[in-house]
């Protein structure tokens, strides 16, 4: 039996991130108009800088969740990134 090629994910936003996102859909990159195409687009974008450590996308992922372990940037490697402590 394969594995699924993709997973659906249901996420709750407030209506200020919804209005944030809404601006964003707008964009060049996306300009669809659609808060789904923006969220996709970040998780592909995510996804790159986990792949690809040269790209701007990694440098982007280093700023907002900060390093983690080297060589584990394996997806199916569930601690690529360090745990957040308070």
């Amino acid at each position: 039996m394969s594995e699924p090629t993709k997973q659906q994910i249901t996420i709750e936003l407030s209506m200020e991130t919804v209005a944030y996102l809404r601006s964003l859909a707008r964009s060049t990159a996306v300009g669809t108009g659609r808060i789904e195409d923006v969220l996709l687009y970040l998780a592909h974008s995510a996804a790159d800088g986990v792949r690809r450590t040269g790209s701007w996308e990694h440098s982007w992922l280093e700023m907002a969740f900060g390093d983690w372990p080297e060589g584990e940037t394996d997806p199916r490697h569930h601690s690529w990134r360090k745990p957040i402590t308070p």
